[in-house]
């Protein structure tokens, strides 16, 4: 069984694998080996003008030599700087170095031989009573053929060492001249009273902590290990500089320490750290031991540091599976119908003979996802509320000390059914017109009701004193009824889904011919169906909807013109002084072309020809054409003719040209308009 640990490791980069040993981690990557540049504590200058005076952390140079003062009295100075160690305490210091720099100096062209002296912690130093010199610095190093130089440095590896092996947490560094020469006012430089100590330094990991294995905490007795691809040994790696880490694991079985396995780990800062272990490596009933330590330092660094080892943790093999476990119940059993929806029941989980049940994983509908722990006699029971009636299925797995899972056992057994039963009358209405629902309970024990409608809010209802629940709505459209009956254990029973079916009210429209010319008013009759209808609605065409009232038959007639060559949609509802709207009708109308026809009695035989004048006749197809414009495409511009009193024109047309000719044809009203364009084309026959 997955373990949270390791499912927290999924996603983890195997970085190194050896005999079948892997170490993953947590962490990212760290910084490198720690070093540290910093400024004294404190500093003071000594003067042999005031032998048992100390000038301690004044502003300004640190004066190192003589100097002549304005009386003419030569005088000589030392500067002392005190930095603290106690960062570097049981920590191995691989450089140090202290860095200075030059303000001024007398005298150029003359050698420079001042010194750095390692010295007893100095708290109050004075000319008369200067800290003991304990080890002179290697240096300066550096920029020295600058003058002044603004770096110089001396080796203060060996200094750090010695102090902290002396167990000091502060050392102080005098700066000098030589004994015989602090006297010569030529030789006095000045110095920055802030030099700096830089030290690489660390210290060795601690011993790894907070070992488990598969997630679960070392303790005094073996940890058992379950059937699984791997197993995960890990620990916390701690280091107190926080820089690059590897951990090393080993394992063995504990009756052959010989047959060791070591793995390395990736480089990390502060983290947890998880070993693989393929399992196909161990044995099942072997009692293995594994242990851990660190190394810090990175690849390149001259310090690598390693820890000591961690306590051993021993883990036990166990890949044998328990026996599928026994269920049972007496609220829900297999043999019949049993219980209700809403009504809890009890299932007891019991081993199939395993002494190593820890818990069982059980779940409905053939996913045991929920976790419940054994008894001390291995047993375990929980309590299911079934929300649904019919077929049901408990699936139990039985989970053993190493976190092995049986095979799953399936539990089937029956819920009965206590659902509510509903009708509504009418059975049939139409929309908008209230209906009573009545609620009848298929079983005793129900404190009330409570439906939705079409999957909205829940209403309740409460139970009259002989069971039963009414309530009264007003469907607006089809809808689909969820009704539950509430229980004295305040659960709810399954849903009695009732569809209750409505009449829609749609109106009918009679017209009075069955298709018209563009240009033309048609009747249209609309008839209410829905009871208690005052107006009708509706959409002609693509023009914006207009309502008009019903007459006291329930009838409204309206002249609609028709301007959509080809066909009009007709949409129309009706709407009840309360509000309601009925469903929308659609009635589809062909609207035939307005365009002009043509008549001709040469075209019409095939015996136009060139040269030989031709009659055609324009005719209407809708009244109120007071002209004709006709063009040929092929030979000349548009020519506009009147329209006779019976609203036809005829024109002569000499053909110059053989084949087929263009006619382009439209129709003229007095108010500017146009008709739809005619267009033909006419054959025309070469001369004999």
């Amino acid at each position: 069984m997955a373990t949270a640990l390791s499912r927290l490791l999924a996603g983890a980069v195997v970085t190194t694998m050896a005999a079948g040993f892997a170490v993953t981690s947590l962490a990212g990557t760290a910084a490198a080996v720690p070093s540290t540049s910093n400024p004294p504590i404190s500093w003071a200058y000594t003067d042999s003008a005031a032998p048992t005076t100390t000038v301690a952390n004044p502003a300004g140079t640190a004066p190192v030599g003589a100097q002549v003062d304005a009386s003419g009295t030569t005088h000589s100075d030392r500067a002392y700087f005190t930095f603290d160690l106690s960062r570097f305490t049981g920590a191995t210091v691989a450089s140090a170095q202290l860095a200075g720099r030059e303000i001024s100096v007398a005298d150029c062209t003359k050698a420079r031989i001042e010194q750095v002296w390692l010295t007893a912690t100095a708290t109050a130093p004075t000319w008369a009573q200067p800290p003991v010199e304990q080890l002179q610095l290697d240096g300066p190093h550096g920029d020295t053929q600058a003058c002044p130089s603004g770096n110089l440095t001396w080796d203060a590896a060996t200094a750090i060492q010695q102090a902290l092996a002396a167990g000091a947490t502060q050392a102080t560094f005098e700066l000098r001249l030589p004994e015989d020469q602090q006297n010569d006012p030529s030789l006095l430089r000045t110095f920055d009273h802030a030099p700096t100590l830089t030290v690489i330094y660390d210290h060795a990991p601690l011993a790894p902590s907070k070992l488990a294995v598969d997630g679960k905490a070392c303790g005094s007795t073996p940890a058992p290990v379950g059937k699984e691809p791997y197993t995960h040994p890990s620990v916390t790696q701690t280091d107190p500089d926080n820089d690059f880490q590897t951990t090393e694991f080993d394992w063995w079985p504990v009756d052959h320490p010989d047959q060791m396995h070591t793995g390395q780990g990736p480089t990390n800062d502060n983290s947890t750290v998880q070993s693989i272990i393929d399992q196909s490596l161990l044995a099942d009933g072997v009692t293995y031991a594994w242990r851990a330590r660190t190394t810090d330092g990175g690849p390149a660094s001259s310090l690598r540091l390693t820890g000591p080892w961690s306590d051993v943790c021993q883990f036990t093999v166990d890949l044998v599976a328990p026996p599928k476990p026994i269920v049972s119940s007496s609220d829900y059993p297999t043999d019949r119908p049993s219980g209700g929806s809403g009504l809890p029941g009890t299932f007891v989980f019991s081993p199939n003979g395993s002494t190593e049940t820890v818990g069982y994983l059980y779940g409905l509908h053939g996913t045991p996802e929920n976790y419940v722990a054994a008894s001390a006699d291995g047993t375990a029971s929980v309590r299911v509320t079934p929300s649904s009636i019919g077929s049901a299925t408990m699936t139990v797995a039985d989970v053993d000390k190493a976190g092995n899972k049986s095979v799953p056992v399936d539990y089937r057994y029956t819920v009965q059914d206590n659902t509510p039963k509903v009708v509504c009358t009418p059975t049939l209405d139409y929309i908008g017109r209230p209906r009573t629902c009545t609620i009848t309970p298929r079983d005793t024990g129900n404190v009330g009701y409570r439906y939705q409608i079409d999957g909205g809010p829940n209403t309740d209802v409460p139970a009259n004193p002989d069971g039963t629940g009414t309530f009264t709505m007003t469907p607006t459209s089809r809808l689909n009824l969820n009704v539950r009956a509430r229980l004295t254990n305040g659960n709810t029973t399954d849903a009695t889904l009732y569809s209750l079916a409505v009449d829609p009210g749609t109106p009918t429209v009679d017209q009075s011919v069955d298709h018209a010319v563009e240009g033309t008013a048609v009747q249209f009759t609309f008839h209410a169906t829905l009871p208690g209808s005052t107006t009708f609605t509706y959409t002609w065409g693509y023009h914006d909807p207009a309502t008009v009232p019903a007459q006291s038959d329930g009838t409204a007639t309206v002249s609609l013109l028709t301007d959509q060559p080809g066909g009009e949609d007709l949409y129309v509802y009706s709407t009840t002084a309360d509000g309601v709207n009925s469903d929308r009708s659609w009635t589809s109308f062909t609207v035939d072309s307005n365009a002009p026809t043509w008549s001709s009695p040469q075209f019409a035989d095939g015996s136009a020809t060139v040269g030989v004048t031709a009659t055609l006749t324009f005719a209407p197809t809708v009244p109120g054409v007071v002209s004709y414009t006709y063009w040929f495409s092929e030979m000349d511009s548009p020519v506009t003719v009147p329209a006779g009193a019976d609203g036809t024109a005829t024109v002569q047309f000499t053909p110059t040209l053989t084949g087929n000719l263009t006619l382009q044809l439209t129709g003229n009203f007095a108010d500017g308009t146009q008709t739809e364009l005619t267009e033909v084309n006419l054959p025309v026959n070469a001369a004999p």
